[in-house]
Parts: C-alpha cells; structure tokens; sequence
C-alpha cells in the first residue's frame, strides 16, 4: 500500500481579517474600560520586628512527634501563613521573604533616611564612642584577678558538689553498732564503708 501525498501552496502569504481583529481591539478596550483594574492597598513600609523570634529555645531539644500533635510534623510554624517549616534556617527565611510580608501587609520598600536622620544618628554614634573611650579600660591585672575569682567560684561550686554527693551516699551509723566496732571488726563486718 502506498500512500498519496497531497501537495500544499504554501507559498503565498496568509491572509489576515482585519475587520475581525478590529471588532475583537473594541471589545477588549471596552472591557478595559467598564472594569477597571483592581486597585491594590496600599502596603506599609517595611518595619522592624517588635518581637523576638526565639529561635534558640529549641537547641538541643528532641521533638517526639505523633500523628496526634498540633501541627502533624515537627519544626517551625508560621501561623499567618499556615505553614510549617523544617527547619530555623529556613523558618527565618519564610518570616523575612516577600510572600509572608505580603500576609503580613508590607512591602519590601524601606524608608528612606533624610539627611537629618542621618546626621543625628552619625552625632549619637560618635557620643557613644566617646563614651566608651572615656571609660575605665581593664587593664592586664584586672583581667587576670576577674579570672582568678571565677576559677575559685567554680573550685568551690565542684568541691560542694562533691561534698553533697559524699553526704548522700554516707553510710548512717547504726547506734546499736557505735559501741561495737571492736567486735564488729574481729568478726570482719568492720571493712564496708
């Protein structure tokens, strides 16, 4: 079987409608025109956090997690965006990225400093570093006296600790057997403590 090949003219060039593309430009311009875009609120600056995140309270904590717990898995939640995330690296991306200032009703925009904001700020920081300057600097035997306190300080906190052990593990004397050691030594119960 051999099939036929139908030759096509495809060398002249396509003919457009151009009163059809006219008829399709108005309607689209009148759409345009009945409704208009909706307008977006305007978003508030980008601000500072007036809270702490705590990430470090869960450091060296171990999570059991079941198939009844609050959030399903372990790790990081984001309440206004409702997601739970591995991890604090990446929860501290998510509570900085554009998607969560979004929620949150920012924009990425800073304000931006006038120049006496920044001449103010530039007069507080040399105030402070004067006042650093002007303070009493440590010197070698200061330095060396603080370390020779704390490394009393946690001599004696070691020694109380044992001591607190040795007086939790002491043996009460029995006062039947106080009078008794002599006895008690030659029938050999004397050698326990």
């Amino acid at each position: 079987m051999s099939k036929k090949f139908v030759a096509v003219d495809a060398t002249d060039r396509r003919t457009w409608d151009e009163e059809e593309y006219a008829r399709k430009a108005r309607e689209r311009k009148e759409q345009r025109e009945k409704k208009p875009e909706k307008e977006e609120d305007p978003k508030a600056l980008l601000q500072r956090r007036d809270f702490k995140l705590e990430i470090d309270n869960k450091i060296g904590r171990t999570q059991v997690v079941g198939a009844n717990s609050e959030t399903g898995t372990g790790g990081f939640y984001c309440d206004v965006c409702d997601v739970t995330l591995k991890d604090s690296i990446t929860y501290l991306n998510h509570i900085n990225g554009e998607k969560h200032m979004a929620k949150m009703g920012m924009s990425m925009n800073v304000e931006r400093s006038t120049l006496e904001q920044v001449q103010e700020r530039i007069a507080r920081n040399k105030r402070i570093l004067e006042q650093s300057k002007n303070t009493k600097r440590l010197t070698r035997e200061d330095f060396e006296r603080h370390i020779k306190l704390v490394q009393e300080q946690e001599e004696a906190r070691k020694e109380k600790k044992k001591e607190s052990k040795r007086s939790k593990y002491a043996q009460p004397v029995d006062e039947d057997m106080a009078g008794d050691q002599d006895v008690a030594a030659i029938m050999g119960f004397g050698g326990f403590s």
